[in-house]
């Protein structure tokens, strides 16, 4: 037992601060990504999150680009649970120049952890470690440990690029190759494939962004300044090559761990809806967790809406959960917020309309403005009327004119491009735009390779392309063309189940559950795991929830509701998701013998405070059924007399 103690003590993790992509740019040209603001938390302090609740008590922080920003942030802080040593070179520019660094200072003698500094998650990573140590205890070749989360082919939680093929026999792997614009993949014909009985071959893993590493895997890097990706450069020799005989392995998260990274925009936004919803508990905003200097002041309400200190919202402004609104924000007459996080100190115009979006910090935008899928960096002011079209991204300090309409995916920045020089030069000249300069792909992709078509693919709000389910004449393992039934029979494999099949799943999950007596969280878990891996809504697992619990049911529904609905509160977050809900609900209770009591399970889910009486309100005026209209009447009436009160009062 100490000795397990001494060997977790002695654990480092190797946090680096860089993904050495241009994805974010060109914000990164003011500001470190590890910096940027997830939900109004610097995304570094997700990944120092991570460390410590895994109990390791020794960071190094390795730090790139813009080196100093992120040491003085460091520096600023008070973290009480770890130790953190920065080393900053400017000149790495890969994974393979950190390993290489690392070695020369020759340090690291024990197992370490490589983790990007734009992982967040909940996972608890004992067991990986103990899956490493237990390998190298039996078999000293294994040098590396590669954590992946299980993530469905269309999920927004994985890019394009992410795609790749995992074959494994047990926990080792025997190849991993990407299969971005691949409708074939070759198995390795060397001596790793030899004697073999059975394999497995997945293609739902992606890299979670934590790597666990034994010393020796320093000296291939050191070997190879060739090696810069893990992926395609030093895994590819290792598992293609006869001289080598180490060995790496996979150890696969547990389907409640959340552990992503955030690479791209597409990602940005997807971990952040997660975020706000509730996905990475016990990490939470309103648990106010970091960061130490300055903890957030985050409270919220049952629909995750959170609110810091001193914000303001209109009366006549209208918030759709998921919302986060950071201090001394305010939001004025008539505007619209829905599924969007908003900074602090910012002011949101009469009659704006924002939905799905990033605001960050001192943001003034003007009246009547439509921003949509887009990411607003710290100090932009935008003039009245604008409209932000889905996947732009207005950088630091940028100000727009009145009524302009900025193009999908467009970004623009206070940097222009000086031919003479051949850089991007800080600009504070007025433009066309009012004070910022549009991103010139046509010149990005000359530069760097990054055209219009790949920034629509990384941007907030894109939809992932499924390799696997593309169209081709090619099977994605064979070398041979396959029959048209064998192509059928590939196709079928990966389509996700339909509507109906999916609601009745649940049904039959939720009905089992709840007769065992189960706790809520227990089947929350089992559900995600079936909607993740299925792709699909909250209103279809609302549909499946109710359908569950009826059937659960005894005579005394009402009751049963009573006990359950924390349940539907999980899923029901937006008003679409709760009129859904009550339209659900008198579908599935007509003609049931227990349709008589529809109006007491309405009031047992709006004494839950899952419902409001407007969404109940709104409800009635679209039914089209007097037994159920009847039966409402009574409460209906009440809520109504209960609104006219509360005008008055006002």
């Amino acid at each position: 037992m100490d000795d397990e103690i001494k060997e977790r003590d002695e654990l480092t993790a190797v946090i680096i601060a860089d993904s050495f992509t241009r994805s974010f740019w060109p914000i990164t040209n003011d500001m470190p990504k590890v910096l940027m603001p997830m939900c109004n938390i610097p995304l570094i302090e997700y990944t120092i999150e991570l460390v410590i609740r895994n109990h390791i008590k020794k960071i190094v922080l390795f730090c790139c680009s813009q080196a100093q920003k992120i040491v003085e942030y460091i520096q600023l802080q008070k973290y009480r649970q770890v130790s953190i040593q920065c080393i900053c070179r400017p000149s790495c520019a890969s994974l393979g120049d950190v390993v290489r660094e690392l070695d020369s200072r020759k340090f690291l003698s024990n197992d370490f952890l490589i983790i990007y500094g734009d992982t967040v998650g909940n996972a608890n990573l004992k067991e990986a470690i103990e899956h490493h140590r237990n390998l190298r205890k039996a078999d000293k070749e294994y040098i590396l440990t590669v954590v992946f989360s299980e993530v469905s082919f269309n999920s927004n939680l994985r890019t394009e690029e992410e795609q790749s093929i995992v074959v494994l026999e047990g926990p080792r792997i025997l190849q991993f190759d990407g299969i971005m614009k691949k409708h074939k993949i070759d198995l390795n014909s060397n001596v790793k494939f030899k004697d073999l009985k059975e394999f497995e071959i997945r293609n739902d893993l992606v890299e979670s962004g934590v790597l666990i590493c034994s010393p020796e895997i320093m000296e291939y890097f050191s070997g190879e300044f060739d090696y810069h990706s893990l992926r395609d450069h030093l895994m590819r020799d290792l598992l293609t090559s006869e001289i080598y005989s180490v060995k790496c392995s996979a150890y696969v998260l547990p389907k409640h761990s959340y552990l992503h990274r955030v690479q791209v925009p597409k990602t940005y936004d997807a971990v952040s809806v997660d975020m706000m919803n509730r996905w990475l508990y016990p990490i939470c905003l309103d648990a106010n967790l970091f960061p130490p200097s300055t903890p957030s002041t985050y409270t919220s309400s049952r629909n995750n809406l959170y609110k810091e200190t001193g914000v303001q919202v209109s009366r006549t402004a209208k918030i759709e959960s998921p919302v986060v609104i950071g201090a001394k924000t305010i939001i004025h007459d008539e505007a619209i917020i829905s599924m969007s996080s908003i900074g602090r100190n910012c002011i949101i115009g009469n009659g704006c309309r924002i939905s799905g979006s990033y605001i960050w910090n001192d943001v003034i935008i003007g009246k009547n403005c439509q921003i949509t899928h887009a990411l607003i960096c710290n100090k932009v002011t935008i003039g009245d009327n604008c409209i932000i079209n889905p996947g732009s991204i207005i950088s630091t300090s940028v100000k727009l004119k009145d009524s302009l309409i900025i193009e999908e995916c467009s970004r623009i920045s206070l940097y222009k491009y000086n031919q003479a020089d051949e850089i991007y030069q800080l600009c504070n000249e007025d433009s066309e735009l009012g004070k910022g300069y549009l991103y010139d792909t046509q010149l990005e992709n000359l530069l760097h390779g990054v055209n219009k078509q790949l920034l629509r693919k990384q941007s907030i709000g894109a939809v992932v392309i499924n390799i696997c389910c593309a169209e081709a004449e090619d099977s994605p393992l064979s070398d041979s063309s396959p029959s048209d039934s064998e192509n059928e029979k590939i196709a079928d494999t990966n389509k996700f189940m339909s509507k109906e099949k999916f609601i009745d799943e649940v049904k039959n999950l939720v009905a089992e559950m709840v007769e065992r007596d189960e706790t809520v969280e227990s089947i929350q878990i089992e559900v995600n795991s079936i909607k993740f891996s299925q792709n699909k809504d909250f209103m279809e697992c609302i549909s499946g929830i109710l359908a569950g619990l009826i059937e659960s049911s005894g005579p005394k529904l009402s009751l049963h509701f009573e006990k359950w609905t924390e349940l539907l509160g999980k899923y029901a977050c937006s008003d679409l998701e709760k009129k859904h809900m009550l339209k659900e609900l008198e579908r599935l209770m007509t003609g049931r013998p227990e349709q008589g009591q529809f109006h007491l399970v309405v009031k047992e889910i709006y004494s839950a405070d899952v419902i409001d009486g407007d969404c109940i309100l709104s409800w009635n005026e679209e039914c089209t059924s007097d037994v159920f209209r009847g039966l409402m009447k009574q409460f209906v009436e009440w809520l109504e007399e209960d609104e006219e009160e509360d005008e008055e009062d006002d």
